[in-house]
């Protein structure tokens, strides 16, 4: 099968319980005819077609009155500046493609998101102008919903005081297991991790 075919296998039988999409200047090269929508239309890409399986998958949880799945969470990139530096220098060719592509997926997002009479959003997304900005939202982010996954039903405090001892570390170091009761550093890890990446 196709690689789109064995992404939609997964997707449809196995199903997931949380999607992520990343939108900024591509939306995606084109499936051919193997892969249509329901009504024979084709998709634009295997993003869209991801889209649309995502979508399909809530809302049928939604008419069977259970749980929707998956969560979806969709980031758009803001920045004009660094997609026009990747323009510099290449063939015109080369830029005119680039250009439609990222044309395509302003398309996408005003038809999946807005309401074409009014105007109005529809749905939601996060936008972000650069990775570190978006590394720390898809944290916060998937960590809230893995909590609520992982948590659904749960009166457990996070630190039990009687069988733990008190939170309060003073002057000594906080380790591995203190991170329920020690976090809010999400700025200094992502500086860090982008400092050690340039050496």
């Amino acid at each position: 099968m196709s690689f789109q075919q064995g992404i939609d296998v997964v997707l449809s039988e196995q199903g997931v319980d949380i999607a992520v999409f990343i939108l900024w200047s591509r939306l995606g090269s084109p499936l051919g005819p193997l892969v249509a929508r329901e009504d024979g239309e084709p998709y634009r890409s295997g993003t869209e077609r991801e889209w649309d399986l995502m979508l399909r998958a809530w809302q049928r949880c939604q008419n069977e009155g259970s749980k929707p799945r998956p969560a979806i969470i969709v980031y758009t990139r803001s920045d004009d500046v660094s997609f026009e530096e990747r323009l510099r220098g290449k063939p015109d060719g080369e830029k005119a493609r680039e250009i439609d592509q990222k044309l395509l997926v302003r398309k996408f997002i005003d038809e999946e998101f807005r309401d074409a009479e009014t105007g109005t959003n529809i749905r939601a997304y996060h936008s972000f102008d650069q990775p570190t900005t978006f590394a720390k939202q898809l944290r916060i982010h998937l960590t809230g919903l893995l909590d609520s996954i992982a948590g659904e039903g749960s009166s457990d405090p996070v630190w039990s005081i009687a069988e733990q001892g008190p939170p309060f570390r003073g002057l000594d170091v906080f380790e591995f297991e203190h991170g329920p009761i020690f976090f809010g550093r999400e700025d200094e890890l992502v500086s860090i991790r982008a400092r050690l990446r340039d050496q």
